[in-house]
């Protein structure tokens, strides 16, 4: 396994200019941490392309845990379709007619609010290392969200940008097995903890004033959409 890139001190800044070259390290099979979500609960994540097994099993290697734990898939709105059977989900198909938009509007609205993860029925075409089999159907879990408070959100300009390539990524939280997710108020930290074993740190510098409202700095809200309701079932409160 090598990486045909060399990055000064393995940082580069979430910018527009470095989506190209993140995207290449994906494709060569290396491992990138990053940040995702609004600044109140900016935490980070790992991810190497899902199509990947050598990538997938060591970065459930650095996270200390088996080789074959299911990952989840990073996404955003118009990629959720691709990898999940959405038109199969009450709950989402309930939420879009209430709304009186289409199942991919409905998405952007609800990762607009916050960041979740969902887990829908999944695909034929996926990975098994991103797909779980439960009461009789294979599901699968997506995280994201929208962040539109700033001018450019680079988790999902580089889930794009990947996608377009049909690079789907598998992501999780950044850390080790039985420690808490890192995140962006941690940063030197997490550098110094993960670094010797990624390919790619998304360093931002200098690290904004985390605000006074940043409660929960960790998970996401993650909702069951295969459920036999109008209703999904959350899964985790984040």
């Amino acid at each position: 396994f090598t990486i045909n890139i060399v990055i000064t001190n393995k940082k580069v800044h979430p910018g527009p200019k470095s989506i190209k070259l993140v995207a290449d390290i994906i494709k060569q099979g290396g491992v990138v941490v990053f940040t995702w979500g609004k600044l109140e609960r900016k935490s980070l994540a790992i991810m190497c392309d899902s199509g990947n097994p050598e990538a997938c099993k060591r970065m459930n290697f650095i996270k200390k845990r088996a080789s074959t734990q299911v990952l989840a898939i990073n996404g955003y709105p118009e990629l959720i379709p691709d990898v999940a059977k959405v038109e199969n989900s009450i709950p989402l198909r309930v939420a879009a007619r209430r709304l009186d938009v289409d199942i991919t509007e409905a998405l952007k609205r609800i990762m607009r609010i916050g960041a979740v993860a969902f887990i829908f029925e999944a695909r034929d075409n996926l990975p098994e290392v991103v797909t779980v089999q439960s009461d009789g159907k294979k599901t699968v879990m997506i995280a994201g969200e929208i962040d539109d408070s700033k001018d450019y959100d680079f988790y999902t300009e580089l889930i794009k940008a990947l996608h377009q390539d049909q690079i789907i990524t598998a992501g999780s939280s950044a850390n080790r097995t039985n420690t808490g997710t890192y995140h962006l108020f941690q940063q030197e930290h997490a550098y110094s903890d993960l670094a010797p074993d990624i390919d790619l740190f998304v360093y931002h510098s200098p690290i904004p004033k985390k605000p006074l409202y940043a409660l929960n700095l960790e998970s996401c809200t993650c909702f069951n959409m295969t459920v036999n309701s109008n209703i999904p079932e959350v899964v985790r409160f984040g």
